[in-house]
């Protein structure tokens, strides 16, 4: 497929329609998995491409994934490819093979080409931090794109964080027990880098036009699923009447949890505390309940 493919009265470009810019522990996964069981959608089969971000592209679970997708179709028989399949496979080996290259809008365009008359996305919650003049470029080639940014209470999201690292072994649960060794590790980590949604939202803000542009919070997946599923598919054009996934599905919802203590919960929240404030003032809302619950 070359260029545009029509879709009703409306074209969808080539390239992708959305991207979810983050924030990581906030949803991202919940949205890609709807968005990959809804039929007016073709989601890539890596769920965080990482390509826009990084000078050369990783692509690190392609080779994963693609060997899975080959061994699933041995063990089915094998024959000829069926559509999705097909796609799948060619796209994972052209992922596999963009990792030896520099980041190209115009290839990054063409990846997106198996959705056809479809809608699709990009969800890497890295693209937060992304600089201001790779988001111009962004817009310059995807002029018409979509951004959603997925937020959660900083405090929350910070310790959903620590406490995946903390499943993984990568953190060790003293290390989540008391706040001196707690800070050492916060300060160095992805979660204390990212900065707050108010000052994302500002800098994407320049370049996206705001009516291409959507702030989501958490605590509406939390507290009514549907209703959120619904905002963000009628968002991004498609029906919230289609789709067979349960608006409630959590892949995560069996993963152990360690909770969070109040000594730590309140070095979080003063350390979030400038956050917590931008937020409230930007957003309203839920926002202005975070701020009122760590007092901020």
């Amino acid at each position: 497929m070359h260029g545009r493919a029509a879709k009703g009265d409306q074209e969808l470009a080539l390239g992708p329609d959305f991207l979810c810019i983050g924030m990581g522990k906030s949803g991202t996964g919940w949205l890609y998995d709807q968005c990959l069981h809804h039929p007016d959608f073709w989601m890539p089969p890596i769920k965080e491409l990482h390509y826009l971000d990084r000078e050369q592209p990783r692509m690190i679970t392609a080779e994963a994934l693609l060997g899975r997708l080959l061994d699933r179709h041995e063990e089915e028989g094998g024959g000829p490819w069926n559509g999705d399949d097909k796609k799948e496979l060619k796209f994972l080996k052209e992922a596999i093979d963009a990792r030896k290259k520099h980041m190209d809008l115009e290839f990054y365009a063409s990846m997106f080409r198996f959705k056809d008359e479809r809608r699709s996305g990009d969800i890497s919650p890295s693209y937060c931090s992304m600089p201001e003049d790779l988001i111009a470029q962004v817009l310059g080639r995807f002029p018409k794109i979509k951004v959603i940014l997925m937020m959660r209470d900083p405090v929350a999201r910070a310790w959903s964080h620590f406490a995946m690292k903390n499943r993984g072994k990568k953190v060790a649960t003293d290390k989540l027990r008391d706040p001196a060794k707690f800070m050492r590790v916060f300060e160095g980590s992805k979660a204390f880098r990212k900065g707050s949604p108010a000052t994302i939202t500002q800098k994407w803000l320049r370049h996206v036009p705001p009516k291409q542009y959507r702030p989501y919070f958490f605590d509406d997946l939390q507290n009514d699923p549907e209703g959120l599923r619904r905002d963000i598919l009628q968002f991004l054009g498609a029906d919230p009447g289609k789709g067979d996934l349960d608006p409630g599905h959590n892949r995560k919802a069996d993963k152990p949890k360690i909770d969070i203590t109040p000594e730590i919960e309140a070095v979080l929240a003063e350390k979030f505390s400038g956050e917590l404030r931008a937020c409230a003032a930007i957003f309203g809302g839920h926002a202005e309940q975070w701020a009122r619950k760590y007092g901020a």
